[in-house]
């Protein structure tokens, strides 16, 4: 059972026993009908959850209740006991539930109604079985006497989904499951001696679907009592079948739940004196079912003499009380074997009032009170094994205040002249005074809301000092749900606390901003010193030999930096050894081996010197393994300190001189000293640029990495991830990140790591540069040249068509002169339209507005038109352009109007930039799965220093040769490279000097499925 932690005292004895175990959905309500439990089944079957309806009304949980089951309700808290079979609820979305319900009320111990038990079981399955039982037709075939079928009505049929043709001749056995083949044998050759038989079997529909049926067979004979034939009668009885399963099952898992639980249950209806068990119960009792009927009389005789009394006191109390029973007692079974059981019941009443039944739950406790009956012989050896395990025990007599202290706990407080008892006041003025309002208000919620009991706190030593402790709980409560005793066990967590305190000021000190360096390990000295119990800790320094003090921590300041300690030689002798790390296995003088400690420190993989811990008093107890691990941990924790603080001065220094070479720059430096961990080290600039002081914000890659646009990070992190694995070049990517009060800004991200003896990066260092105003600026300039782009658009067409008409002599004859003029008003217009249109294309890609329209196009077909729309440019300068080999049946998934914008582009180039009567060739090979379309000329090639700026836009080569009356608008390679990529490929160029260039656009080609899909979707 699911149970609330504020549940009234006057249902806890129904609820531990009586319902705790009730397979069924069941709830308890008070007279307010707030929940008070329910089971496990109750929440699965109406979808809550118990945390969430205690203490909350029926009706507020279940707002659908109708009018009629209040009133129900209202009726079983006066004291009715009421229950309905199959009661249809109407629910808000129209749907029906049949719902079986019994309502009883339960009592408190003064007799008064303390609310209703509802017993609920959702029976819509049954029900609508039930009734499509009721409403199937039945189906009557004819039988010859060797059992095919002769003749079959059309309902015989239809429950085999075929046709009464198709079943005339067939043999009745065929009908049905190949199973129970042997069976419907058996039934065929009873039936041929027998007037009537009755089975149920698997029949096949011809879809190879199966359900149940009832099959009755009448035999058939004429006057000389010959066989006939048969009349077969079916009747569809699946969802019967199924109830029935249904039913087994859940009797089934009830059945397997008592037996787990050793709990059985019973019912003794007192207005027809019969008694009913469950298995459980005769097996509890020693008895089977076939060979013992129960009844009240005889079912008292198992109870050991001692205790029949008192059985039948209960019983008879109960009816008479009209309340519920609980009683443990002695069962003595027929073998002679004795069982301690626990019996609990309560009173079924019927609409007057008076007890007809009683009804309960029976458990065998028999394995747990031998284990409480054995507790107390144990008690003795559990406390000697409290003792050798250093864990101490208490035991608090609630009532009369007596507080046990064990020999061990009594240690631990340092108590003195043995005693073992006290009172709870004194426990409570021992505790440190900000941990005391804690641990009562702990100790208050367990014995008032039974909530685990597991705290930690100080409690005071006899010598004054405060020791840590964890202790935990449980307590002991009566009947009346009123705390007896509290007892529980105590373990001393001083050293536990002091490793957890050591951590948190190493991690406290590492993330903070505002400790000077000096301070940061000072202050990890003194937490240390504490944690040893000792006074001293030291930082030393070997330098030729001389150990000299770094940093001190000391009771009297004593010790200082720039001590040099000749005393301590065996600093220099722990300095010079390589194999043993530990000062404390190395350094015994005598009378010393308590009271110091130390292990070497590394910086950058090499010896520095020492960290150790001393005192002149010696310690109470020899160190251990945790001390030695702790003055490692520190010793790593000062080594990568001292490297820190080396990297930062070197940072510093650096950033001092890159600032005076780039006065007047915004660039702020990174640093992270260990590329695997997430720590770094930033330049005050840095920090401005964010907006940041440097201790509003923590130093770690982790943290910039949030500061930089969503849209930003995954190419930020390729690129950092693609330069450590290629080592190459400096990574350097254009991003935008957050500063604290202005959004976001444009920086340029830069950095280079630093790789160890074997290849891997040890150490990454950058900048951040701020760029915000020149991005902003090349936007404001891609504005504008995209609005004036559209602005020139409309006046050039409308020009454009004038001097169409003018030059097309449908105004008159032109003048040589004037067609001249007018030819190159044309041409020169024709290039402004080309300008204008690749101006607004670049607009269109750079903003990520360019309209694709992709589909599964043919090479062969592009290239072809490609070449036909080109061929009259290239005869105005006698040049030929040749179509050479290529791979056939070659798709590609393209926009075909924009791949063709391309090839035209570059044939045209190839033209404009060859020698008159000179050849341009276009083919294509393929590659891995690309294709290769290239375009090549025979003329001057490119000129190295031009080569990087080639797909830039408005690039344009030298224009004092031959070429210079060929030049365009510079955009259309830098448009070419954009389209290209866009489809998933690239555009690149090789070229010779005085031999030529040749242009590649690389495209990936559909393979055969994907060609095949894209086929039928193009056919679709």
């Amino acid at each position: 059972m699911i149970e609330g932690q504020e549940t009234q005292k006057g249902f806890r004895e129904i609820a531990d026993g009586f319902f705790a175990n009730a397979p069924n959905p069941a709830a308890v309500f008070d007279t307010d009908m707030r929940y008070l439990a329910a089971t496990k089944g109750w929440c699965d079957a109406y979808h809550v959850i118990i945390e969430e309806i205690l203490g909350r009304t029926h009706y507020e949980v279940s707002p659908e209740v109708p009018e009629r089951w209040k009133i129900l309700h209202q009726r079983t808290l006066k004291g009715e006991d009421l229950s309905h079979d199959a009661d249809p609820f109407l629910r808000s979305d129209g749907r029906i539930t049949w719902i079986k319900w019994h309502n009883v009320p339960w009592y408190r111990q003064d007799k008064s109604i303390g609310g209703l038990i509802m017993y609920t079981d959702i029976i819509t399955d049954q029900v609508i079985a039930q009734q499509a039982l009721k409403q199937s037709a039945d189906g009557i075939a004819q039988l010859d006497p060797s059992g095919r079928v002769a003749e079959v009505f059309q309902i015989f049929a239809e429950q085999f989904k075929l046709e009464k043709s198709d079943m005339v001749g067939t043999h009745w056995s065929d009908l049905f499951h190949p199973d129970d083949y042997n069976a419907i044998s058996r039934h065929f050759e009873q039936a041929q001696t027998q007037d009537c038989i009755d089975f149920v079997a698997r029949c096949v529909r011809r879809s190879g679907s199966i359900f149940h049926a009832n099959i009755t067979l009448y035999r058939v004979v004429d006057d000389d009592e010959l066989l006939v034939g048969f009349y077969c009668h079916l009747k569809d009885v699946t969802q019967e079948v199924r109830a029935n399963e249904e039913l087994e099952r859940k009797n089934a898992k009830l059945e397997l739940a008592e037996r787990f639980g050793h709990i059985g249950h019973w019912l003794i209806d007192l207005e027809h004196d019969e008694v009913q068990w469950s298995e459980q119960v005769y097996r509890i009792h020693g008895v089977s079912k076939a060979s013992y009927k129960p009844n009240l009389r005889s079912m008292i005789e198992f109870y050991h003499p001692e205790d029949r009394a008192r059985v039948h006191e209960e019983i008879q109390r109960a009816i008479r009380d009209k309340a519920g029973f609980a009683f443990e007692v002695r069962l003595m079974r027929l073998d002679g074997e004795m069982r301690y059981v626990h019996a609990k019941g309560q009173c079924q009443r019927d609409e007057q009032g008076h007890v007809r039944a009683l009804f309960g739950i029976f458990q065998d406790i028999t394995d747990y009170t031998k284990v409480r009956l054995a507790l107390s012989e144990t008690q003795e050896r559990y406390i000697l094994a409290s003792e050798s395990a250093s864990v101490g025990l208490w035991d608090w007599n609630v009532r009369t205040n007596h507080f046990f202290w064990s020999s061990v706990f009594q240690a631990m407080v340092g108590l003195k002249n043995d005693r073992t008892h006290t009172d709870f006041v004194e426990f409570e003025t021992r505790l440190h005074e900000e941990d005391r309002e804690g641990v009562i208000r702990a100790i208050s919620e367990h014995l008032d809301d039974r909530v685990p009991f597991d705290v930690t706190f100080r409690i005071r030593h006899d010598l004054g000092h405060y020791i840590w402790v964890r202790t935990r709980g449980q307590a002991r409560w009566d009947e009346q749900g009123q705390p007896i005793r509290m007892a529980g066990s105590v373990d001393n967590m001083t050293r536990e606390m002091a490793d957890r305190n050591l951590r948190s000021e190493m991690l406290a000190v590492s993330s903070s901003v505002k400790i000077n360096p000096r301070e940061k390990i000072n202050r990890v000295l003194k937490a240390a010193a504490n944690y040893f119990g000792l006074e001293v800790g030291m930082v030393c320094e070997f330098e030729n030999q001389n150990p000299w003090v770094r940093y001190a921590v000391s009771p009297d300041n004593s010790i200082h930096a720039g001590t040099r300690l000749e005393a301590y030689t065996e600093f220099e002798d722990v300095n010079d050894q390589t194999a043993c790390d530990d000062l404390g296995a190395l350094v015994k003088p005598a009378g010393r081996q308590r009271n110091i400690i130390g292990v070497p420190i590394y910086v950058h993989g090499k010896r520095y010197g020492v960290v150790s811990f001393s005192s002149q008093h010696e310690r109470n107890q020899n160190f251990e393994e945790n001390d030695f691990s702790a003055i490692r941990l520190i010793s790593q924790w000062v080594g990568f300190e001292l490297e820190r603080q080396t990297a930062l001065q070197a940072l510093e220094e650096s950033e001092a001189r890159f600032s005076l070479a780039v006065q007047g720059m915004s660039v702020g430096v990174w640093d992270r000293p260990n590329y695997n961990q997430d720590a770094e080290i930033w330049s005050p600039v840095l920090y401005r640029l964010l907006g940041y002081e440097p201790d509003e914000i923590e130093a770690t890659a982790s943290r910039l990495n949030t500061l930089v646009h969503e849209h930003d990070r995954f190419k930020l992190a390729k690129s950092i991830r693609d330069h450590v694995e290629n080592k190459g070049d400096p990574f350097s990517q254009v991003i935008r990140m957050r500063h604290k009060d202005h959004g976001y800004k444009w920086f340029l991200a830069s950095g280079q790591a630093i790789w160890g003896e074997k290849g891997e990066p040890t150490r990454m260092i950058g900048s951040l540069m701020d760029i915000d105003a020149s991005v902003r600026a090349d936007q404001m300039k891609s504005e504008f040249v995209s609005t004036v782009s559209h602005e020139l658009r409309t006046p050039m067409t409308s020009i454009m068509g004038a001097l169409s008409l003018v030059r097309s002599g449908r105004f008159g004859e032109l003048d040589e002169k004037a067609a001249n003029l007018l030819a190159i008003a044309h041409s020169s217009g024709e290039r402004l339209v080309r300008l204008i249109n690749d101006l607004l294309d670049i607009e269109k890609i750079e903003s990520g507005k360019l309209d694709f329209k992709p589909q599964r196009s043919c090479i062969k077909t592009i290239m072809e038109q490609a070449i036909e729309q080109t061929r009259p440019f290239a005869d105005q300068f006698s040049s030929q352009i040749e179509l050479c080999d290529y791979p056939k049946d070659v798709w590609v998934h393209v926009d075909p109007d924009r791949f063709a914008q391309v090839l035209t582009n570059l044939i045209s180039n190839a033209v404009k930039f060859s020698p008159e009567n000179s050849r341009v060739e276009v083919g294509a090979h393929l590659k891995d799965e690309s294709i290769i379309v290239s375009v090549r000329d025979f003329g001057p090639g490119i000129a190295p220093e031009f080569r990087p700026k080639i797909f830039q836009k408005f690039s344009q080569a030298d224009g004092s040769d031959q070429r210079s009356n060929k030049s365009g608008s510079g955009l259309g390679l830098c448009i070419s490279k954009a389209i290209a990529q866009l489809h998933g490929g690239d555009l690149t160029f090789e070229t010779k000097v005085g031999e030529g260039t040749t242009f590649l656009i690389t495209l990936p080609i559909l393979s055969a499925d994907s060609a095949c899909s894209e086929a039928q979707h193009v056919r679709a």
